[in-house]
């Protein structure tokens, strides 16, 4: 589930509503005869707040919304995340059983929407609100962008069923088998990676942020919510964002009350460059040395390529950066990617060569873990702004486009021969 949902539902179930929260998913692997008609059918409700927030999920959230809707016709559907936002109008059009979706930032607008239902009220002052009226989709004039956190709290998961397993199911956590949680510290980005949809200058980061680009989480609040998280037991805390891009300040403040903490729990951190040389230095001297998991994304070995792909660090940095959290105890996970744009033989042999560097550099401790994934760009990021239109956008509802064959490609670069070739080579550069 996209960690902000925990701060929405607590404030509504703060304003006096009886508040229940199921992770459909989680639910079947615990128990492969749960049916969701049957929980449905035993727990009608008046609202259901369905995520539609990262684009691969679309055909499962409409697929829920449906189940819903069959199970209780009389039910208020509203819908929100990412996706819901930059296609709301064509969701609205297509999609007849959802009620409403909030464009764009949900923390005051769902709450407000819910109480004036529950009242009868006008609902046409409410920010980021989408609906129907006559037969016509209205979208509300007021904007409403999240510009700082003050009152949200996100550990609060007594609403959730099962939540006693929802630790076990954070990525990859039924294949690591590790007890983590994801815990928000910000919101934006300051980056501009073009194939990620939530990039400064993509639509997303143009449309929905603060002009600051980067809204960061206060400490006290942050460590709060690791404090009341620590009944789970939990191996990581994992951060939303980087929270070394936050600034020197923020994360030295950060590490002291971290430290004074006193728990086990470990902090697990997507890096969106490489941490520098103080940030490393002041997690060590706060006794973060072994307590600290990172993730970096170098993309590949070429390094104008890389560039343009938004990531600034070259080869030479990236080692030293390894050298310093091999020196810190800190485990690395390092994702290259293949299907790449503009990708040929001489770039693919300097990802195998970097790849076998880093290799050497670590065969003693084994703390670098490495990642060779395929490329997936994200809908209306900077890279994808020319085909992914709104007419193509049921290619990620049910699969049925007939245009889909030119979005797809542009997405992930043939996954056949190719994919079969750099796979027999990463193997035997492995062994």
């Amino acid at each position: 589930m996209a960690a902000g949902i925990f701060g929405i539902l607590d404030k509504i179930q703060k304003r006096g509503f009886e508040v229940e929260a199921l992770n459909y998913p989680m639910e079947v692997y615990l128990d492969e005869t749960f049916c969701l008609e049957k929980w449905l059918l035993s727990h009608k409700a008046d609202y259901y707040l369905v995520g539609l927030h990262w684009f691969v999920h679309a055909r499962g959230a409409y697929e829920v919304i449906n189940r819903i809707r069959n199970s209780n016709s009389e039910a208020i559907i509203i819908v929100g995340g990412i996706t819901a936002s930059l296609f709301h109008e064509l969701l609205m059009r297509d999609f007849k059983s959802i009620d409403y979706i909030i464009d764009g930032d949900g923390e005051e607008p769902i709450p407000m929407l819910v109480e004036a239902l529950e009242s009868k009220k006008d609902i046409d002052n409410i920010a980021n609100l989408v609906y129907r009226k006559e037969n016509k989709i209205i979208k509300s004039e007021r904007k409403y962008i999240l510009n700082n956190f003050e009152g949200f709290e996100y550990s609060n998961y007594s609403f959730l069923k099962n939540k006693e397993h929802y630790a076990e199911f954070s990525y990859p956590g039924i294949i690591l088998e590790e007890k983590s949680l994801w815990l928000v510290n910000g919101r934006g980005c300051i980056y501009n990676c073009i194939g990620c949809g939530a990039a400064r200058r993509a639509r997303l980061g143009e449309t929905y942020y603060c002009k600051e680009a980067l809204i960061c989480r206060n400490v006290d609040d942050v460590i709060q919510d690791i404090y009341n998280l620590r009944s789970f037991e939990l191996d990581y805390i994992k951060l939303t964002h980087d929270f070394s891009s936050m600034g020197e300040k923020y994360y030295e403040e950060f590490f002291s009350r971290y430290k004074a903490l006193s728990i086990e729990t470990k902090i697990y951190n997507e890096f969106w460059q490489i941490p520098s040389e103080d940030f490393i230095n002041k997690c060590t001297e706060n006794g973060l040395s072994g307590r600290l998991d990172c993730t970096i994304t170098a993309f590949t070995g070429d390094e104008s390529m890389r560039k343009k792909l938004g990531k600034v660090f070259t080869n030479t940095e990236l080692i030293e950066c390894l050298n310093l959290c091999l020196d810190a105890h800190f485990t690395v996970k390092l994702y290259f990617s293949r299907f790449l744009p503009d990708e040929n033989a001489i770039s693919l042999l300097q990802t195998f060569k970097l790849i076998q560097t880093i290799l050497n550099l670590d065969k003693s401790t084994q703390l670098i873990q490495i990642f060779y994934e395929g490329y997936l760009a994200d809908p209306c990021s900077i890279m994808l702004e020319d085909v992914m239109l709104e007419d193509n956008y049921d290619i990620y509802i049910n699969w049925e486009s007939k245009n889909n064959g030119k979005v797809f490609q542009k997405m992930v670069h043939s996954l056949d021969g190719k994919s079969q070739l750099i796979d027999k080579k990463i193997i035997n550069l492995l062994k």
